[in-house]
């Protein structure tokens, strides 16, 4: 008995990827990643920027806080920085210090927090104006750019 087997010539549809395919997917998928990682540091860069200038408003109330609480100390005339400096002062509690030794405290510890929260953080008080009011400025470096936060606080 004879079997014959009949061949039949069936084209075969192509199945899978060709290298070219894969090479381009990952090119593209690789430009895509990059992308984010761009947008990741930037929005990094950006949180840090508007920490900075949160912290430069905060410390700028804390100061005008620091000389309403001690009226005594602004009307010597100790809260007038017109230049930070890197101010010697008592380290006392506020019971046990003259109201001098609080400005001056309040100077020198409003100056360490600037100098700690911001890049190059400085602080400058001006004298009361005609209308009674005082200029705080703070100045800071913000992306090798000098940034500058001025408050006009009536005391």
């Amino acid at each position: 008995m004879k079997i014959y087997r009949t061949v039949s010539m069936i084209k075969l549809s192509q199945r899978g990827f060709s290298l070219l395919e894969v090479l381009i997917s990952l090119a593209v998928l690789s430009v895509g990643l990059l992308g984010l990682a761009a947008l990741q540091t930037v929005g990094l860069r950006i949180n840090h920027d508007s920490y900075q200038r949160t912290q430069a408003t905060i410390m700028a109330y804390d100061i005008a806080d620091r000389m309403r609480a001690n009226s005594a100390g602004l009307t010597a005339g100790r809260y007038l920085v017109l230049v930070s400096t890197n101010p010697t002062g008592p380290d006392c509690i506020a019971s046990a210090c003259t109201p001098d030794q609080l400005a001056d405290y309040d100077v020198r510890t409003w100056h360490e927090m600037l100098a700690l929260k911001l890049s190059n953080g400085q602080g400058a008080i001006s004298a009361p104006s005609a209308a009674g009011t005082r200029t705080i400025t703070i100045t800071w470096l913000e992306n090798d750019l000098p940034m500058q936060l001025k408050v006009d606080v009536q005391i």
